[in-house]
């Protein structure tokens, strides 16, 4: 099972606090600051949880799929 985890947040705070908590409890985190950089992410090392925000610059979740 992996413990890869991916926080996507624009706002560095959330990415720096969430990615710390989940680091201490011995996850593998990647971190990106919007939908653009999260997907080329995940294409590259496919994680097991994304931890999303809603509301971000340039491609979020409300965008079309």
């Amino acid at each position: 099972m992996s413990s890869h985890i991916l926080v996507v947040d624009d706002e560095l705070s959330i990415r720096t606090s969430l990615s710390s908590v989940l680091e201490d409890e011995g996850y593998t985190v990647a971190t990106a600051k919007d939908g653009e950089e999260s997907l080329e992410l995940i294409r590259a090392n496919p994680p097991a949880v994304v931890m999303l925000d809603i509301w971000m610059p340039k491609l979020d979740a409300s965008a079309p799929w």
